[in-house]
């Protein structure tokens, strides 16, 4: 315990010394604002942490070297609630408990003594001795308004001496809790004014719209309940992300008081949000209710995350509503008339009649047809409108097929049997569960229904921009 109290001893007379302009640069990560001396290094870490060294090689790593850094150097890495919460499971405590409960992790008896950075409350405990391992570990914990951070130190042989520009360092933290969480969430089009709509709290796992939630959940309790109070019509997002990286899948429900499901995702395959986490995008509530908003996983069940909803204003979004750039289909009358390149565009057939205009089959009866149609730009789908101009009724499905993977994703609820949409008519089909890109559109048709052809003039597929 000698080497602790002489460094910290040592820092207490020296910090006093250091001013704003000892430490010019400033960075700024994952919610984390520091300050640091103009002849050393910052970068990101990989576990979302910010690195401070007196040597580039350190932030370049990526994250802080579990041994020694090397004589005369010091790597020092400042880490968030969030991450506190994935390590010790404890979030914004004081600092004397989250440094013990740090010590208890460790199975170690180690000695934690309250310090205070500048104006900041703080604790500290010497994790590796000098005279032990040639280098020195200290760990501290720091109170930065409401939110308690967690910083770690290697100094090098010759290092020891740079305690007190730590603490200086230390004592310039700032902390935006909001930009921690979001720095986790997905990225939204700049162009999008996203207007946050406060929902009245009903219980303590109420969620508000724009106010980011921790949680965590393990293999013997995989889910946890959450509830929004929604309006019929309202439009929301939601996101879920794993502070626990490779041991927690997470996976979102959103359901009515009576269980009805409304929507749900497991892998968002976004890989800058992070393919694994889930994310329901521009979901319309059905109703005046109180949502309940499960978040739980698939596979890996073990760790902290990261719950985020938000209210969105569906009128600052660019909805696009385009028709077919290309047309391809399992068989076609012909090369020309009625064939699948006429269920291009925009719909140009007038009344309900046989139109070579129109896409029409090369057997009037076949029982297995596909009529495939690509779009120009990517979309959030939102809605699929076919427009029908002989014979409405053998539709059994439709699909939207993902941009990036070429994977048909059903719509439910696609299936327009005969004596459903009038001649002519549209077919419409609205979509609220599915938060990935799209840029096509897939019709299956069984003409063994009604024995004869099922002429589709045009479809439009509605959306927003990802």
């Amino acid at each position: 315990m000698k080497v602790i109290l002489v460094l910290l001893t040592l820092a207490a007379s020296v910090l006093g010394v250091f001013a704003q302009d000892d430490l010019p640069q400033s960075f700024s990560f994952n919610g984390i604002t520091v300050s640091y001396p103009a002849d050393w290094f910052a970068g990101e870490g990989s576990e979302s942490q910010v690195i401070i060294a007196n040597s580039p090689e350190g932030p370049e790593m990526g994250a802080l070297p579990s041994g020694d850094p090397g004589p005369g150097k010091i790597h020092l890495s400042i880490a968030g609630p969030a991450y506190v919460f994935e390590l010790i499971g404890l979030e914004n405590a004081d600092p004397e408990t989250t440094l013990s409960a740090v010590a208890a992790a460790s199975d170690r008896t180690l000695e934690v003594e309250p310090v205070m950075l500048g104006e900041l409350p703080a604790a500290t405990m010497l994790l590796v001795n000098t005279d032990d391992a040639g280098y020195t570990t200290l760990v501290w914990a720091v109170r930065v308004d409401d939110s308690t951070l967690l910083a770690e130190s290697a100094h090098g042989e010759g290092a020891e001496e740079l305690v007190p520009t730590v603490e200086a360092i230390l004592a310039t933290l700032q902390f935006d809790s909001l930009r921690e969480m979001q720095s986790f969430g997905p990225s939204h089009t700049p162009a999008v004014d996203l207007e946050m709509s406060v929902a009245v709290a009903v219980g303590p796992n109420a969620l508000i719209s724009g106010v980011p939630v921790t949680g965590r959940i393990t293999t013997e309790d995989p889910s946890d309940a959450w509830t929004y109070d929604g309006t019929a019509d309202q439009t929301i997002r939601v996101s879920m992300v794993a502070l626990s990286r490779g041991v927690l899948d997470p996976r979102l429900d959103i359901s009515l008081p009576d269980g009805t499901q409304v929507a749900s995702n497991d892998d968002s395959g976004n890989g800058e949000f992070g393919s694994l986490n889930a994310y329901i995008d521009l979901v319309q509530l059905p109703e005046d209710a109180t949502y309940t908003i499960t978040a739980t996983c698939v596979g890996m069940c073990q760790g902290a995350y990261a719950l985020l909803l938000e209210v969105v204003d569906l009128e600052g979004l660019e909805v696009l509503r385009q028709w077919a750039v290309r047309a391809e289909a399992t068989s076609e009358y012909s090369r020309d008339q009625w064939s699948a390149r006429q269920a291009t565009g925009a719909p140009n057939t007038d009344g309900c009649r046989d139109a070579q205009t129109a896409w029409a089959s090369s057997q009037g009866d076949s029982s297995a047809e596909e009529l495939r149609l690509t779009y120009a730009t990517p979309v959030i789908p939102r809605q699929v409108n076919v427009y029908q101009v002989y014979n409405p009724g053998s539709i059994v499905n439709i699909a939207v097929v993902d941009a990036e993977t070429g994977a048909r994703i059903d719509l439910p609820n696609s299936i327009d049997a005969a004596g459903n949409t009038p001649c002519p008519g549209v077919f419409t089909v609205d979509i609220s569960d599915i938060n990935r890109p799209v840029s096509g559109v897939v019709i299956y048709l069984d003409q063994s229904v009604l024995g004869t052809w099922n002429e589709i003039d045009a479809v439009e597929l509605v959306g927003v921009a990802p």
